[in-house]
């Protein structure tokens, strides 16, 4: 659900909800082994849950001749994360003229959940009219709930990621 409003054609506001699911792949299903680097070896979960999560968002824009800034704040919550962990496992052998070793075994678990609360800026630029140059910046609390955490200070984290691309566009269908 999503509702806008235009305050003038400049300036808007909007607020949004949506609901997602996120399907475990193939290869984290796959519950047998690859062995290809004995040192680091993978298996999928034959047992994972989907995820799902809920996404509320109250957002500001504005939009003026070749600018476009744009401000979010939002909230996400996760259920039954899907997420990679790594064990450390020995190999005992049956033969006894090979020896042991110690390998890594990387796969897939649900966690219980997980709670988002951040803002989002987003500002567009054409400088020229083959130029334009996009920046995003994110800044969020993450917060993960679960009974099967390994490491409980990764539970909760102060996350933030920056952006900036450009692109040149020099024919109708043609953009770097």
């Amino acid at each position: 659900v999503h509702i806008k409003y235009d305050i003038n054609d400049k300036h808007s506001i909007k607020l949004s909800y949506s609901r997602r699911v996120q399907r475990p792949n193939i290869w984290q299903l796959n519950p047998y082994r690859d062995i290809s680097d004995k040192q680091n070896v993978r298996c999928g979960n034959p047992y994972l849950n989907p995820e799902m999560a809920n996404s509320l968002e109250l957002g500001y824009q504005l939009s003026i001749k070749k600018t476009f800034f744009s401000a979010t704040a939002f909230y996400r919550h996760r259920s039954h994360l899907i997420t990679r962990y790594t064990t450390l496992e020995q190999y005992i052998p049956q033969d006894t003229t090979e020896d042991s070793y110690i390998y890594t075994l990387t796969s897939y678990q649900n966690l219980n959940q997980s709670h988002n609360i951040g803002v989002e800026l987003f500002y567009s630029q054409r400088i020229w009219k083959f130029w334009k140059i996009n920046a995003s910046f994110n800044f969020y609390r993450n917060i993960i709930e679960s009974d099967n955490m390994l490491d409980e200070n990764l539970a909760r984290n102060w996350e933030f990621r920056f952006r900036l691309n450009q692109t040149f566009s020099f024919d109708k269908n043609w953009d770097i």
